[in-house]
């Protein structure tokens, strides 16, 4: 598996719009997704033991939908969706959805914070 980054940046909208003209200049890598967020409280609700053992369990079963992630971690499956809805704000995954089942897939397998 290829790994794929997410750096999570934390800073002012100021510095939000230095990082945008300086990814105008320079193109970031293709597998890195960049979160920009004002603070370290934030990246504490993104990245809550739940979300990461959902993350981690995305990963050791890539073929699972909802549902089974659900009975898997032996949780509501409203609280799973609502914790992909988070995720994939983020950048962190995506879902696919087919007209019975939504399945997500990691979007970034390593997690860089920059201060």
């Amino acid at each position: 598996m290829k790994v794929k980054e997410a750096e999570i940046r934390i800073g002012s909208i100021e510095d939000l719009k230095k990082a945008v003209g300086e990814t105008i200049r320079q193109p970031p890598v293709s597998d890195r997704t960049i979160v920009f967020v004002r603070d370290a409280k934030t990246i504490s609700k993104m990245l809550s033991e739940k979300r990461l053992e959902l993350m981690r369990a995305i990963k050791e079963h890539p073929s699972y939908n909802v549902t089974m992630l659900a009975n898997l971690l032996k949780r509501k499956q409203e609280a799973v969706s609502r914790d992909l809805s988070v995720l994939k704000r983020f950048g962190l995954v995506e879902l696919e959805k087919t007209a019975k089942e939504v399945t997500p897939e990691i979007k970034s397998t390593k997690v860089m914070i920059e201060i």
